[in-house]
């Protein structure tokens, strides 16, 4: 017995001959149709719930756009249904180690007993196994949630500090050595590429000189950053207490 959904991979199909691919064929997923319905306009062959969806936002055929009811669509011949249902198709667990290839309509009896089957608890939602407890394993998330909390924690906590305090150094220092001595051996050049700014033009050059010497007279990212905010602001700020920028 074939459930209403939307088609079946093609992939999946063992052996599928070229006229059984255009046959069995669902003319809006493309994949193997599943519970094939037929427009009686055209004689187009749809997945039940492909069809369905489609005739929910619309009210013509999806094939050559003639009026389309769900109360229009028939079933396809017997015929067809049988040749469709003796399809080989492999397991809905091939992911995970089955490699069984039957029939499709067998499908969902294999798929049910597969060994490979993994099916969630309905009172939990966990993965069952064959001593589930919803207690224990509930407890055991539980604790591996809260193990995983407290890592997060501490290393938000190492980042705050590293950031906030002189510690910041110990982080800074290679890079910022290294960049130190390009710009002193002329290996970088001393030149912002400022894509938009609302600061006048006038203050751009300012900008660029107070970047570059801030990096070379201090030792780490975070005296510059520090000193360069103080130079900013002096400069941004005129006698009278307005600003420079636009």
């Amino acid at each position: 017995v074939l459930t209403s959904m939307s088609g079946y991979n093609i992939d999946r199909f063992v052996d599928l001959s070229e006229s059984e691919r255009d046959e069995l064929t669902c003319s809006i997923c493309q994949d193997i149709l599943c519970c094939p319905r037929v427009a009686p306009c055209c004689l187009q062959m749809y997945c039940e719930q492909c069809i369905n969806e489609w005739l929910h936002t619309n009210n013509t055929c999806p094939h050559d756009r003639k009026p389309l009811t769900n109360i229009e669509l028939n079933r396809p011949p017997r015929a067809l249904v049988n040749l469709l249902l003796n399809l080989k198709i492999t397991c809905d667990n091939k992911a995970n180690g089955c490699d069984e290839v039957v029939k499709l309509e067998d499908l969902a009896h294999h798929t049910l007993n597969c060994k490979f089957n993994i099916t969630k608890c309905k009172v939990c939602l966990c993965t069952m196994d064959t001593d589930h407890n919803c207690v224990n394993t509930l407890l055991q998330l539980n604790k591996t949630a809260r193990t995983e909390i407290m890592d997060l924690k501490q290393e938000l906590y190492k980042i705050k500090q590293l950031t906030s305090t002189s510690d910041a150094n110990e982080f800074y220092t290679f890079d910022y050595k290294s960049l130190k001595e390009r710009l002193r051996t002329g290996k970088m050049r001393r030149d912002l590429e400022i894509l938009k700014s609302d600061v006048k033009e006038s203050m751009l050059s300012h900008v660029n000189t107070f970047v570059f010497n801030s990096i070379v007279e201090t030792d780490n990212l975070y005296d510059m950053t520090g000193l360069l905010q103080k130079r900013m602001m002096k400069k941004l700020v005129n006698k009278a207490g307005t600003y420079i920028c636009k």
